[in-house]
């Protein structure tokens, strides 16, 4: 379940088209403002209008008001792209999961390394204890032909039970770290360029 306002204002383009292609629920507050605003209603029934469409898309003419909604988002830019190119992140590796290197007792309390992939990017997370319920969430954002990140405003936002809670800017190298976290589970949000990377759910050291 997310939570999608933003700015007090809007559900967030990438959240209805999550909620209209891939099903993923919306939390109470984002469905309530659903309920009275014309705006976000709109939108997301031609989202979900152009999901329901899917493979027979060929065989008839998109709704005009499909058309209508997609050209006023064509007079945005920040919607068409975030639209277009919101990507959720897969788990490729888990050190949890995977077996101790022969000789190496795994700690309990060592830290969890994980790793994410989407497209052409490659997120490495790192989650360890930093004190009585706290751990420290370290990660690194790069592009898998090893080419630095050429946006001097990514950032990445540390999302808990769909409340953007903070926000950490990339290093040169693709470097966020977020410290003194309580023990929960939460899910990052990265934001490079043109693009939106959504790692769903990150576990908590406890899970």
């Amino acid at each position: 379940m997310i939570m999608t306002l933003r700015n007090n204002s809007h559900v967030g383009v990438g959240a209805l088209f999550e909620f209209a292609k891939m099903k993923v629920e919306l939390d109470d507050a984002s469905k309530s403002h659903l309920e009275d605003c014309a705006v976000c209603m709109d939108r997301l029934s031609w989202m979900q209008a152009s999901a329901d469409l899917g493979p027979q898309e060929m065989e008839f003419e998109p709704p005009q008001a499909a058309l209508d909604s997609v050209l006023r988002l064509a007079r945005r830019p920040d919607y068409l792209k975030q639209f277009g190119n919101y990507i959720l992140a897969s788990l490729t590796f888990d050190s949890l999961s995977s077996p101790a290197t022969a000789g190496v007792r795994r700690s309990e309390g060592g830290s969890r390394e994980m790793t994410y992939e989407a497209a052409d990017i490659e997120v490495a997370i790192s989650i360890r204890p930093s004190g009585s319920r706290k751990i420290t969430l370290t990660g690194q954002v790069s592009q898998k032909n090893a080419s630095p990140i050429a946006d001097p405003s990514a950032h990445v936002d540390l999302v808990q039970d769909g409340d953007h809670i903070a926000s950490s800017p990339l290093s040169d190298w693709g470097e966020f770290i977020f410290p003194d976290l309580s023990d929960a589970a939460y899910s990052l949000q990265i934001q490079l360029a043109d693009r939106v990377v959504r790692i769903s759910s990150l576990p908590s050291q406890g899970s």
